[in-house]
């Protein structure tokens, strides 16, 4: 049993019937349609909560598809034959329109600045009991680089806004907690607990250290191989 995260353009994989409804593009094939076809009917995100409302067509046609840098990302597990879905999160470039006026509004009340050079994550969902969310989360660090230097989130209830403090997010404005970020500073000071959270990293670390020293020329990634 495995898990792969894959990381496509949303204008890739998405498209919009009249109703301004989120569908699988017509022209795509293959492990695209496949991928697209499982995230429009992944069942582990709430009603309101979820893929298709996310990336809906407003009124005038207006949506995060066509928004700079969108992105969907997807945890996929795989288990012998089978293939399943068991997690998927959005991201955007952060800019002031891909955010709701209500935070823009309590930003500027508390003097807080919009980030110059940040993502925005605008949907995280997982099946229960996977760590897919967490895998999602780790593997969005790589985003921060030279191109990002923070990711914003707004988390919509407690379970989602522990899930975030335990990856070393912030609160972005003070005395809320609707709204939340991982700056790259912090997040390099968090390095000891993203490492407890990868699959197997105990048992990995074990057989990494020899006699009990621990040979300092080889990752996590060595040692898992």
């Amino acid at each position: 049993m495995g898990f792969q995260i894959f990381e496509k353009p949303a204008r890739q994989l998405f498209d919009h019937n009249q109703r301004g409804e989120l569908v699988a593009r017509q022209d795509i094939e293959h492990n695209q349609r496949e991928l697209a076809t499982m995230a429009l009917s992944f069942q582990h995100c709430s009603a309101s909560y979820n893929l298709k409302q996310s990336l809906r067509a407003s009124a005038n046609g207006s949506s995060l598809v066509h928004s700079a840098g969108c992105k969907v990302l997807f945890a996929v597990q795989f288990a012998g034959s089978t293939v399943e879905v068991v997690g998927v999160a959005v991201v955007v470039n952060l800019k002031e329109d891909v955010m709701e006026q209500r935070h823009l509004t309590a930003m500027a009340n508390a003097g807080v600045r919009l980030p110059q050079k940040g993502l925005f994550l605008e949907l995280i969902c997982a099946k229960p009991k996977t760590g897919a969310a967490t895998l999602l989360l780790l593997s969005l660090l790589n985003k921060l680089s030279k191109q990002f230097d923070s990711i914003s989130c707004n988390p919509t209830n407690e379970r989602a806004r522990n899930l975030f403090a335990r990856h070393g997010y912030q609160a972005m404005v003070p005395t809320r907690d609707d709204l939340a970020i991982l700056d790259r500073s912090t997040a390099a000071g968090h390095a000891s607990a993203y490492f407890r959270m990868l699959p197997g990293y105990d048992n990995t670390v074990r057989l990494c250290t020899r006699g009990g020293i621990r040979d300092p020329s080889k990752t996590y990634w060595d040692c898992g191989r």
